[in-house]
């Protein structure tokens, strides 16, 4: 499936294009692969995990520079459903383009009496994975979704032209 970017905007809540899944079982794991040759400067594309407080790791292309990073703590107002922060990058690496392929993986913590928190790695050959980060908090209102979901994105923070073609989607 390619996913185009149809939004220009630093803010995920805005990025029109996002699929979502829901979490499958108390602790799951998902890992999507994209390939990523047709990315577009400034564009954005990964995994996200969604809630009341939402992250994701994801590529971000400035230019010909390529980076692995995971944004946490984006955020609604539940009150007008505007957004109140589009998060923080809190890890990154850069990573060199390669055949233009890269997996992402989120692992939640959705247990009634769990940690409510999700962790991320990726890879650039789909075997080994690398942590990125630590583990980040879901919290577990209700406000947002009735439960937690998984969201694949790509948008643009600069101009509309790019893609990403996603591959691979499973959760165990």
């Amino acid at each position: 499936m390619t996913l185009q970017t149809v939004t220009v905007t630093d803010d995920l809540f805005l990025a029109r294009n996002t699929l979502t899944h829901r979490l499958v079982g108390p602790q799951p794991v998902a890992t999507i692969a994209l390939d990523i040759a047709d990315l577009a400067d400034g564009d954005r594309a990964g995994l996200a995990a969604f809630k009341d407080t939402n992250s994701y790791i994801g590529v971000k292309r400035d230019g010909d520079v390529y980076s692995v990073v995971v944004r946490t703590n984006m955020t609604l107002s539940f009150t007008d459903w505007n957004t109140v922060s589009i998060g923080t990058d809190v890890a990154s690496v850069v990573v060199p383009k390669g055949n233009g392929k890269i997996w992402f993986r989120g692992t939640a913590d959705a247990r009634p009496v769990g940690a409510k928190t999700v962790s991320f790695e990726y890879s650039r050959d789909g075997i080994s994975f690398t942590s990125l980060g630590g583990a980040y908090k879901l919290d577990d209102g209700f406000q947002l979704f009735m439960g937690y979901r998984w969201g694949i994105f790509n948008h643009a923070t600069k101009a509309l032209g790019g893609s990403v073609k996603l591959e691979e989607f499973t959760q165990i």
